[in-house]
């Protein structure tokens, strides 16, 4: 598949309800052209929460469009762009942007990348903010970049938030029955109703 079959997928999934998953690794005639329309359509796509284009020759210009899409986008869980070395600070500082404000990608795996500490910067800025992503495989230029321990270390704390602490706030007398709660306090403590808000 090339840059035309990428093109006329694009086009479906704006009206796709059923497709879940997509795999386009190794289809090395897809470049930016195509792919462009392709993270286009997921603005207005509500049912995809995979795509893989691991070793496609994309770049920057597909992660600026990737970007855009990411801030509307609310369903796709994980992005594979693994082997993508035409991706660098641009494409990078891009996806970071899109992802500060995305609350449904859990996983993004961009090993073989180009970018450089300005990349692994903006990703680290960007944990600051984002409270779902739990994974981020970027191989040797994040781990050889000063923004390595920060990055895992909110990586970490998103785990634990999604895997321990909202589950905790869900359990709290309030949500399952609310506010008429016989001998409980009608009052959500201060920190819980920070997590909720910095969740949400």
């Amino acid at each position: 598949i090339g840059d035309e079959g990428c093109k006329a997928l694009g086009e479906s999934l704006t009206t796709n309800c059923t497709l879940t998953s997509i795999d386009l690794s190794y289809c090395y005639g897809i470049n930016d052209a195509g792919c462009k329309v392709l993270v286009e359509s997921l603005k207005r796509n509500e049912a995809l929460v995979s795509m893989d284009l691991s070793y496609c020759n994309i770049g920057d210009e597909t992660c600026k469009t990737l970007s855009q899409s990411l801030r509307a986008n609310k369903v796709l869980q994980r992005v594979d762009l693994i082997g993508c070395n035409r991706i660098g600070d641009e494409g990078c500082t891009a996806l970071a942007e899109g992802l500060q404000s995305n609350k449904a990608l859990t996983s993004i795996h961009l090993t073989g990348s180009s970018f450089t500490d300005r990349g692994a910067e903006a990703l680290s800025k960007m944990l600051e903010v984002n409270t779902s992503l739990v994974t981020l495989e970027a191989g040797l230029l994040l781990s050889a970049s000063g923004y390595y321990r920060e990055v895992v270390k909110r990586l970490k704390e998103n785990a634990i938030l999604r895997s321990v602490t909202i589950p905790m706030v869900l359990a709290n007398p309030m949500f399952l029955t609310g506010a008429n709660v016989p001998n409980q306090t009608k009052e959500i403590p201060d920190e819980m109703k920070r997590i909720i808000v910095d969740f949400i």
